[in-house]
């Protein structure tokens, strides 16, 4: 993600640590996770609908946003403080949301590395031979069916650590 935690730290202004956290929330979710909505809390739920992060992370990206809120719009609120939310709760939270974003995105990467290196290697293979163009149009339905076989086999790994991040959520310590 592109601000980098030692910069959240630096800051003691609550209204530029939160707007940074706004930011970086927003540009993650637009490049990382395909969520072009214009507000923040609209790519959170784009991002949810995809199901690939746990309900805790949502729950605290949406308290996040928020907190930003209140601070932001609300005239007669100044600090964290007054929200009930201490500035290295609020960091706190946004590094365990952050972790996970980058493991998804890993994971996603991963995912999608795999599916093209399992077909360009059995295309690579196909094409050395000097084969007619029916014949590697065959071999790159093959591979299309080899790379939708190892996707499902992904998914389901998938849904393994999806399990796990509820579990281990479902037993995380409340920030509220």
């Amino acid at each position: 993600m592109g601000a980098s935690s030692s910069s959240l730290h630096q800051t003691d202004n609550d209204f530029e640590l939160v707007v940074r956290v706004a930011k970086e929330l927003d540009k993650t979710l637009k490049d990382d996770f395909g969520a072009n909505d214009r507000q923040l809390g609209e790519k959170i739920d784009f991002v949810y609908q995809q199901g690939d992060l746990s309900t805790m992370t949502i729950h605290r990206m949406r308290h996040l946003v928020k907190l930003r809120n209140a601070l932001v719009h609300d005239y007669d609120c100044s600090s964290l403080g007054e929200l009930g939310t201490r500035r290295d709760q609020f960091r706190l939270m946004f590094e365990e949301v952050k972790d996970e974003l980058e493991e998804v995105k890993a994971e996603k990467d991963r995912q999608r590395y795999s599916l093209v290196s399992s077909s360009t290697s059995r295309n690579g293979a196909q094409m050395q031979q000097n084969v007619s163009g029916w014949a590697m149009l065959g071999a790159l339905a093959v591979a299309g069916v080899a790379a939708v076989a190892v996707a499902s086999a992904n998914d389901e790994s998938s849904e393994q650590r999806r399990a796990d991040r509820r579990r281990r959520d479902s037993s995380s310590r409340s920030y509220y």
